[in-house]
């Protein structure tokens, strides 16, 4: 009886894919109920241009909402080297909350193209990928406003790592140093001509205005005080920092006052949410933190809410953070006001770890349910029935999101057969040579834990910070330019393939002497290395149009469902028409690196078991050591001391290695098994790879140019 799910027909591939098809449209349908909690969120891709380059985001808010609500609202920023999808979750959880949600890609990643001068001047004179500039925030901030249905005076801003670092700079811009009474002393100065002491520029501005003005002139100070009041009323009033230092809002800075020169903190309200093993930062014993938070000197108290003084240079604890009774008081109220709240909480986790966390989520739900006094709908509203922290869906989308992923990887297998069942791609099936060299159980486990071994090493050695590899010849230290111009940490996708190429030809060395001595052949010849050049281009060709296939599956989850390929940091997700240029340019850097690897990968394929568990094998083989690393690595943080993480490896910008090892060797081995050849699986990986590199990884890190042509050809 014919199977109907079987690879060795026609009907049968057909009918995997198809199988595939559904399976991302189901769990794309699926994700897409999740994301709009139910469709009771509506959600919108928008494009917005304030200064010659576009904005590209995702807005959430209410089903239903008109331009006679108004709702306060929170921008959400993404890391460095990624867009504005790895923190959809917490932009959705936000959103579920009754929040307007403005998701945004900075200047430079994903979707959004490069000004020549962003609101911080940085571009074609240099690009600081480390976030020294506002690359867009201040554009998405003056967007939200713009918006019938938000309510200006309540606007928040939150960002992970280099997304915090952006909106730092974007709430100084917006928000200043400057209290409503600096504002209003220097207005006496310049407009009245009147002047202070040192000690009179600390005291009540409008009281010092009513004993000095004539008539006349306080009720213009009354005018200019509205405008002052409506200005800073209408700025970012409350800033979340995830995973990052902020040297700029945490540490105060000079102003002039009344013709002096003082120290100013930030004028808004912040919090800090830093995972209690990030690598970057633990601002607690900072010393420019303890300064600006007038502690004394002492560490700051976690999960505390401070209230500063500039003017008296001293901090007050009013209560705990999470404690609902301490935000009705009035003290919390005033401060709130007055912007001079601050709060570090320490959840338990990782740099990395804070854009796939629902502690970090509940608390950054909790802090702007507590800066707006709204969680869907008004909390003086007794009919409002708010929504916990900890209530938390967003994890299930992501899943789907995962399994449709894995279904988009899976269907390119059946797709590729019904392709070579024709005619035209018929010839890519080349004949299986048979192996001279006699099976040994006892050498394939040896090889087995040499791969495993060298893989460990070569996922472990480059996350050391002090590896001479890393430090002096490291390809993350390899400069960002036009033709290579992605975020720095695009580099370690080439780093790590090339680690393992070399481990690969180590193999493949150490093995053919192996058997040519004992068995008197290499056994190479298996592989199908040497073929005819028109073969090996028909097998470019199918690697395109099963990229091409992948794309268009992509094209219509996102215009169906609003979904992309994603889990964590591997994603497949969508493109500008310009990086179609870049994606050939690292591609031919990924062909010889998955030649190698397609090499090692297949050399041994084993006959006497079926060939799901041949394949399972070789997938767990290969990806064990990745796997091992990471382990040893979370084991060893957790037992480093809080706030000075400890790290056998660090993995910040290797986690993708977790999920897309294992999908380069599943694609490599059932390509071999389709065509007893490489070279398809070397091309579909490496087409792949690029795909994720480039549509994950961000071009912020170096001025590529505002033209089509510029990003396209790279000069």
């Amino acid at each position: 009886m014919e199977k109907k799910f079987t690879l060795h027909t026609k009907s049968g591939s057909a009918r995997l894919f198809a199988a595939c098809v559904a399976i991302i449209l189901i769990f794309s349908f699926i994700a897409c109920i999740f994301s709009s909690n139910g469709f009771t969120v509506k959600i919108e891709h928008i494009t917005t241009d304030a200064r010659g380059a576009t904005l590209n985001g995702e807005l959430y808010y209410p089903a239903a909402t008109s331009d006679e609500d108004k709702l306060p609202a929170v921008i959400v920023a993404h890391g460095g080297g990624c867009a504005y999808g790895v923190v959809r979750g917490l932009a959705e959880e936000l959103a579920r909350r009754g929040f307007v949600v403005f998701n945004v890609s900075a200047y430079g990643s994903g979707l959004s193209e490069q000004p020549i001068f962003d609101e911080s001047d940085e571009g074609i004179n240099g690009v600081s990928g480390r976030g020294t500039a506002a690359h867009g925030l201040k554009d998405s901030i003056d967007f939200v406003k713009s918006l019938k249905f938000v309510d200006t005076t309540r606007i928040g801003i939150t960002g992970h790592s280099a997304g915090s670092r952006r909106s730092n700079y974007a709430v100084d811009l917006d928000c200043g140093r400057l209290s409503y009474n600096d504002q209003m002393i220097n207005i006496l100065c310049d407009t009245f001509s009147q002047s202070f002491t040192r000690e009179e520029i600390d005291m009540d501005a409008d009281a010092l205005a009513a004993e000095r003005l004539t008539d006349d002139e306080l009720e213009f100070y009354n005018y200019l005080a509205e405008g002052v009041r409506e200005t800073i009323d209408n700025s970012v009033k409350a800033f979340l920092s995830l995973g990052m230092r902020e040297d700029l809002l945490l540490t105060r800075a000079e102003v002039e006052v009344g013709g002096y020169t003082v120290m100013r903190n930030g004028q808004v309200n912040i919090g800090f949410n830093i995972g209690q093993w990030d690598s970057y930062c633990n601002i607690i014993t900072q010393d420019n933190a303890k300064d600006s938070w007038f502690t004394k000197g002492e560490t700051i108290e976690i999960d505390k809410w401070y209230v500063l003084d500039d003017a008296a240079e001293t901090s007050t604890i009013i209560g705990d953070w999470g404690d609902s009774s301490v935000y009705e008081s009035d003290t919390f109220k005033a401060a709130l006001a007055d912007r001079t709240l601050r709060m570090v909480t320490q959840p338990p986790e990782t740099h990395s770890k804070n854009f796939l966390s629902n502690k970090t989520n509940a608390n950054a739900c909790a802090f702007f349910t507590a800066m707006f006094n709204y969680n869907r709908g008004e909390l003086t509203d007794a009919a409002t029935v708010p929504l916990a922290p900890e209530n938390q869906i967003w994890g299930w989308g992501r899943a789907c999101s995962a399994i449709a992923m894995l279904a988009m990887i899976a269907m390119l297998v059946p797709l590729a057969s019904l392709l070579m069942k024709g005619e035209f791609f018929a010839s890519l099936v080349v004949p299986e040579k048979k192996r001279l060299t006699p099976f040994n159980k006892k050498s394939y486990w040896l090889w087995s834990a040499f791969i495993a071994f060298g893989t460990f090493w070569c996922i472990y050695y480059p996350c050391q910070s002090n590896s001479p590899v890393f430090k002096y010849f490291g390809f993350i230290n390899l400069p960002t330019n036009r033709f290579f111009p992605l975020y720095i940490s695009g580099w370690s996708a080439t780093q790590l393939l090339s680690y393992m190429s070399v481990l690969a030809i180590i193999c493949l060395i150490c093995w053919g002497i192996f058997n040519k001595k004992k068995y008197g052949d290499t056994d190479m010849r298996v592989l199908n290395v040497g073929q005819k050049f028109g073969n090996i281009m028909k097998a470019l060709l199918l690697g395109a149009i099963l990229l091409a296939v992948a794309y268009l599956s992509l094209a219509v989850i996102e215009y169906l469902f609003k979904q992309d390929y994603r889990l964590w940091q591997t994603m497949f997700t969508e493109m500008k028409l310009e990086y179609w240029g870049i994606l050939p340019r690292y591609f031919v850097t990924f062909v010889p690196c998955f030649l190698i690897l397609g090499m090692a990968c297949n050399y041994n394929v084993r006959d006497d078991i079926p060939e799901w568990r041949d394949t399972l094998n070789t997938i767990v083989i290969n990806s064990l050591g990745v796997w091992l690393c990471c382990l040893i690595n979370q084991l060893v943080m957790m037992q480093s001391p809080v706030g000075e993480a400890q790290f056998f490896a660090s993995f910040i910008t290797y986690y993708y290695a977790l999920l897309y090892v294992p999908i380069t060797v599943f694609i490599s081995r059932k390509f071999y098994k389709l065509t007893n050849s490489v070279w398809l699986g070397t091309f579909v990986n490496s087409f792949m790879a690029a795909w994720f590199l480039v549509s994950s990884t961000g071009i912020n890190f170096a001025y590529a140019g505002t033209t089509f042509a510029e990003i396209f050809f790279g000069f």
